[in-house]
């Protein structure tokens, strides 16, 4: 099973959706989207369709978790979920 992020019902792609109310999270000191990651990605940080890192991989479009930023985890935990350092 793949960590993919279900997007049936979307009107448009989810970084279109999510940078056309937030265009300053886009850039050097952004995380980059769009992109395959090298490593292997925990299973609670989905990936699109095509296995690309997209904004709903570290924050959860409905915040149903309950951490600040809407973050899938906790600030401290999400960077280490991927990355060693």
């Amino acid at each position: 099973m793949t960590n993919t992020i279900p997007g049936g019902l979307l009107v448009k792609p989810v970084p279109e959706l999510c940078t056309g109310c937030h265009p300053q999270r886009v850039g050097a000191n952004e995380h980059p989207i769009g992109m395959k990651p090298s490593m292997e990605i925990p299973q609670e940080l989905p990936l699109d369709s095509q296995g690309q890192v997209t904004c709903i991989t570290c924050h959860s479009p409905h915040g149903k978790e309950g951490h600040p930023d809407m973050l899938r985890k906790l600030p401290a935990e999400i960077c280490q979920s991927c990355h060693n350092t």
